[in-house]
């Protein structure tokens, strides 16, 4: 072990970190998602991609959205 310690040299370049720093992130307490977080769902996602493609509806990845009733069973 005492090798081990004597091959990593010169640490003293290198600052140790507290508990509250590590846990600010590495950009303060900035969301590192935010930018890509969304609440649409995966379908909606594909819709707008395939919508602002030449093909537009005629798309293979858009399906037309329609509002699900509770109890009714969706057509696929």
């Amino acid at each position: 072990m005492e090798k081990f310690n004597d091959d990593l040299g010169d640490l003293s370049q290198f600052k140790i970190l507290s508990f509250e720093e590590v846990s600010k992130g590495f950009k303060g307490n900035k969301d590192l998602f935010e930018g890509i977080r969304t609440n649409k769902t995966f379908q909606e996602i594909s819709n707008e991609i395939a919508l602002s493609t030449p093909f537009g509806k005629n798309s293979d990845f858009y399906r037309e959205l329609r509002e699900i009733i509770t109890g009714q069973i969706p057509k696929l």
